[in-house]
């Protein structure tokens, strides 16, 4: 089984600690194959930025994906996964939504905490989107050092503490680690929390294996993108996916 992690930020270091993540839950189940956005904003902040790493998602899968079984899409506001869907005939998982569904089977009310405040509306009509709007309460965070590989003692500090507040202030009963950059601090944070914390690489490596298992060489349900069309400027895989559709 391979499964490919797109990153459609341009952050490779970013990339680097999802993967190893990613490879830590598949436990030998699964190859895991990285892969990081040729072009676009190093990380995405505005909805401008968020539209440009469309264009990167669907390229990097158009030149490293193709012998997948599965992608994960590794960002925090699934960009570009109905895009994916649309071009892909396999299962692509977001990792936003991943957790989301699995939050939902262990809580009520879900806690998700990302970075940078001004994403905080977006963030809100991802889960408005994937009908979790009446349970996601989200916060955001600011913390010095948190774009540092590998993950370090001081952040997880401020994000066990603001998974405490969530708890009290917001009587969240299941929280989320929304942020590519959170990957990998579960360990160092969930302990000091007292309700089930959630790493979003971990869900969406989880669900993608399943998918694969459950699906097999099945054909893929959905609505396929129409091929056909001819394009202009764009890497001549894109392009030739594009022309062809989903089979």
């Amino acid at each position: 089984m391979k499964l490919v992690l797109i990153n459609p930020n341009t952050s490779e270091h970013v990339t680097e600690r999802m993967v190893r993540q990613a490879r830590v839950t598949a436990a030998g189940g699964a190859k895991i194959e990285g892969v990081t956005a040729a072009f676009g904003p190093r990380i995405i902040g505005s909805r401008a930025e968020n539209g440009l790493a469309v264009h990167g998602a669907l390229d990097a899968a158009a030149r490293r994906a193709q012998d997948a079984d599965a992608i994960i899409l590794g960002v925090s506001m699934d960009t570009g996964l109905r895009e994916l869907r649309d071009l892909m005939p396999i299962p692509v998982v977001g990792m936003a939504q991943a957790a989301l569904m699995a939050a939902a089977h262990l809580g009520t009310r879900i806690g998700c905490l990302t970075i940078g405040p001004q994403m905080l509306p977006l963030y809100q009509e991802v889960t408005d989107n994937y009908g979790f709007g009446d349970q996601a309460i989200w916060r955001a965070i600011e913390v010095p050092g948190i774009f540092e590989d590998p993950p370090a003692s001081d952040v997880a500090d401020v994000l066990a503490e603001r998974c405490r507040e969530a708890v009290q202030a917001d009587g969240v009963d299941v929280i989320m680690l929304c942020g590519a950059v959170l990957t990998g601090y579960l360990p160092l944070v969930a302990p000091r929390v007292p309700v089930p914390v959630i790493d979003c690489i971990d869900a969406a490596t989880r669900m993608a294996m399943m998918l694969v298992a459950m699906t097999g060489d099945l054909p893929r349900n959905g609505a396929p993108a129409a091929g056909g069309r001819q394009s202009v400027g764009l890497d001549p895989a894109l392009a030739q996916l594009l022309a062809a559709g989903s089979t």
